[in-house]
Order: structure tokens, then sequence, then C-alpha cells
């Protein structure tokens, strides 16, 4: 199953998590991403996600990439050329692939 396929809520509910984001957006951690996380936990209530501001996020976080200690997801820093993107991130399909519409769920 790819990316494009997995339907949010229904497919892979009983998985087990601990995920750790970093962000920029220092400011809403304890606000908006605290919602996300409630929101997200209602369909997969094993995964445990945590939030960690960086205020100098283009510098650390590109240092962290190239020592592993970066967590699970990041935004891209402005300092990661194109050319280097395979070296640190996931490809998750093409722009076409992943902005196909979804099929619809039984709930729908």
């Amino acid at each position: 199953m790819t990316i494009d396929q997995i339907k949010l809520g229904e497919d892979y509910t009983d998985i087990k998590a601990d995920l750790k984001f970093l962000t920029h957006k220092t400011d809403i951690i304890d606000s908006v991403f605290m919602g996300y996380i409630t929101e997200f936990q209602k369909m997969y209530p094993n995964v445990n996600i945590e939030y960690e501001g960086i205020t100098d996020y283009a510098n650390d976080v590109s240092l962290r990439l190239t020592t592993g200690d970066w967590g699970d997801i990041c935004m891209v820093p402005t300092s990661v050329d194109k050319d280097e993107l395979e070296n640190f991130f996931t490809n998750f399909g093409t722009k076409d692939q992943l902005s196909k519409p979804k099929p619809k769920s039984v709930k729908d």
C-alpha cells in the first residue's frame, strides 16, 4: 500500500508509535498543535506526539539532520539543497500522485 492509498482513520488504527515533530512555530505549540494532537489521537490513540519548538530553525535543524538527532518529522529547512533531500527525507510520491482524489471511505 502506498501513502496515497491509506484511508485516514480506517487503516492502521492499531499502530503504536512515538513521533517527534520539529517546528519553527514556537508560538502555537501549546495551543494549535495540541488541538492537532487531540484530533489525531481520536483516530490513532496509540500514537504519542511531541512537538519541539526551535527558534533558529534553519541552522539548528540543518545541524541536527547531519547527526541524525532530529526527531521524526520536520519542515525542510531552507538550507538543505534540493539535491540533498533524498539524503535526509523519505519520498512519499510525486505531486501528481499525492494530489489525486482520495477514495471515499465507508463512513463518507
